[in-house]
């Protein structure tokens, strides 16, 4: 993680889900890394069936609208990113 955020002009998104099929609950994660930030976020999601794989997609939603919101705030500045990597 360390040498992505050293990364000046590149984004590395590690996202991932987590599915508990008792309660019907999706744990999303991401963290982001790069041009000197570590960010990390999460949510929990209650949907009807618990698939991991919707799981995965919904990590991937979360990841984009927190780079999304990112960016509107400038907090990641446009003018210095080159690239985004997604993990996942």
């Amino acid at each position: 993680m360390t040498s992505y955020q050293k990364e000046k002009s590149l984004m590395a998104v590690f996202c991932d889900a987590s599915c508990d099929d008792l309660k019907c609950v999706i744990g999303l994660g991401v963290c982001l890394a790069g041009m000197g930030k570590q960010i990390n976020e999460s949510e929990l999601r209650l949907v009807t069936i618990p698939d991991p794989l919707y799981g995965e997609l919904l990590a991937l939603e979360f990841s984009l609208n927190i780079i999304a919101k990112l960016l509107e705030t400038r907090i990641i500045s446009t003018e210095i990113l080159e690239r985004v990597i997604f993990f996942f």
